[in-house]
């Protein structure tokens, strides 16, 4: 097998499309719709640009045809999530340039402060490569803005560490617990204005309306004679699953859907349930802290893990 070349696209690695030196600037730019050229990275910017690469037809990612991508394959391509990706390593670095300068990178030691960045892209290709380098968006006031967090230490939900008591137990009999069919409903719920603490702005709303849509986002829904009872939604990359936001509008409503979101997750290789910010509440319920460097070390076993089946839980 022929070597790599020492020189290849920055940002890209090897993209196997037969443009593989920064000495191809002519042969990359005929083809057309690359985007934006700065410090010799070459790679689209948009779906629209995708499809308008006719003179250059292959992914530079994923080596399938571009005119074969719809919105979350190529969303998946420029985050490094896409399963046929080859040799090809998008760099997270260039996905989160907009988020930020304060950017901190996802080797980041177990210094102080949660603060990694400002800045207010919400898109989906950014969200998802911000929570694959361990970092999560929640407005902040003092700032005026959008806020980019990754906590030390870092709070998760082991599975064995989740104990339902018995009065929840009960009250899980009561409830039903469904996948996926009510995401607007459950994120609204978390959004009201009336809750205390309530962060989650109409910008925060769209954006993960946005990310179920295209397959990313998910919720877990408790009913109580036809009505909804509670839920909580958040955001699942192979077996790694980041919980967002939860409510109840009666009693253990938000406890039920998040026992029946540990025992999905329990049948995973290699699960790992982020719920950010440890809390007394969630303290009561099994959470602990981990050091940063600790959490990272997990979140890349987990992403690379399979997760669950949401199409057939979603049924």
């Amino acid at each position: 097998m022929e070597d790599e070349p020492e020189t290849l696209l920055p940002g890209i690695g090897w993209c196997g499309t037969g443009m593989r030196t920064i000495g191809d600037r002519e042969a990359l730019d005929a083809g057309g719709g690359f985007g934006d050229v700065d410090d010799n990275r070459y790679y689209p910017t948009s779906l629209a640009q995708y499809h308008s690469m006719n003179g250059f037809p292959w992914c530079v990612y994923c080596r399938r045809k571009t005119a074969e991508h719809n919105e979350r394959d190529w969303i998946e391509c420029r985050t490094g999530l896409s399963e046929q990706m080859g040799n090809a390593k998008p760099a997270i670095g260039d996905l989160l340039s907009s988020v930020g300068d304060r950017l901190l990178s996802a080797e980041m030691p177990d210094g102080p402060g949660d603060l990694a960045a400002l800045g207010d892209d919400l898109s989906p290709e950014t969200l998802l490569a911000a929570y694959r380098a361990g970092i999560f968006p929640m407005p902040a006031s003092a700032v005026g803005g959008m806020a980019w967090w990754a906590p030390h230490p870092r709070a998760i939900l082991p599975m064995d560490r989740f104990v339902p008591s018995r009065s929840l137990r009960r009250m899980m009999r009561r409830y039903r617990i469904t996948v996926n069919r009510a995401f607007g409903e459950v994120i609204s719920g978390c959004a009201d204005p009336s809750r205390p603490g309530g962060w989650i702005t109409g910008e925060v709303e769209r954006a993960y309306r946005r990310l179920h849509e295209l397959g990313w986002a998910h919720s877990l829904e408790t009913w109580e004679d036809g009505e909804l009872a509670g839920g909580l939604y958040g955001v699942s990359i192979g077996g790694f699953f980041a919980g967002e936001s939860m409510f109840h509008r009666r009693r253990d409503a938000s406890k039920a859907a998040l026992a029946r979101l540990v025992e999905i997750m329990s049948e995973l290789p290699e699960p790992l349930l982020d719920v950010q910010w440890q809390t007394p509440h969630l303290r009561s319920l099994g959470v602990v802290e981990i050091p940063r460097s600790d959490y990272l070390g997990r979140l890349a076993g987990s992403l690379e893990a399979p997760g669950p089946d949401w199409e057939r839980l979603s049924c």
